[in-house]
């Protein structure tokens, strides 16, 4: 009989590596649950999770730009638009492996504001298969 693997990211708090930006919320944090371990464990099931991230950023466009007020009204410069194509769940799981991708409760503002995953603009590639330049196309 084969034993059931659980296919599923588990959440590990460190308070080690929270932004020193955010002490006085970590020092709240510290003051009602300690520092150990979360319990329950958070997680989110792969299959959920993969349908999740699939259905938000299959394919995602990046547009870096800026922008000025003439005359009362705001124009917009382009400088640089990418097309990420085929997002790839297993480096999504690879990213999260590598510290490339971090969990964001985004709640330190007394409201909820949901749980998200985020990653830094430099690692965006690691989870598609195709990069499009569309700056000048």
């Amino acid at each position: 009989m084969l034993n059931s693997i659980d296919a599923r990211v588990e959440l590990e708090f460190d308070s080690t590596k929270v932004d020193p930006r955010h002490t006085a919320w970590l020092k709240k944090v510290i003051s009602k649950v300690g520092r150990g371990a979360i319990n329950p464990t958070p997680y989110w099931e792969f299959d959920e999770l993969h349908q999740k991230c699939v259905g938000k950023i299959k394919n995602t466009v990046f547009v870096l730009g800026d922008s000025r007020i003439i005359d009362g009204q705001e124009e917009f410069k382009y400088e640089k638009i990418e097309l990420f194509e085929d997002f790839a769940f297993n480096r999504f799981l690879r990213a999260i492996l590598h510290g490339e991708l971090f969990v964001d409760f985004d709640a330190r503002t007394g409201h909820n504001h949901g749980t998200k995953f985020r990653i830094r603009r430099a690692d965006w590639k690691v989870l598609f298969s195709k990069i499009t330049d569309v700056t000048h196309a």
